[in-house]
């Protein structure tokens, strides 16, 4: 699901509440800064265990084992 990590998303999900895993995702096509400010995002709703990666959606499911 694509929502940018954009903190009306993230609160609407309720990922800082209803879930206390690890968040992963992709960040393709996104500079250091704006990745810095998902990460800040994330922070906000104490998610601090994240992994995020410079892929599409299908080569995050090829590269990656969480398929």
């Amino acid at each position: 699901m694509g929502f940018s990590f954009h903190s009306l998303n993230v609160q609407g999900l309720k990922l800082g509440e209803l879930y206390k895993g690890k968040v992963i995702g992709t960040v393709m096509g996104m500079e250091l800064g704006e990745i810095s400010g998902v990460q800040k995002t994330l922070n906000q709703f104490s998610i601090t265990d994240t992994e995020l990666h410079q892929l599409d959606a299908l080569n995050f499911l090829r590269k990656t084992d969480y398929f």
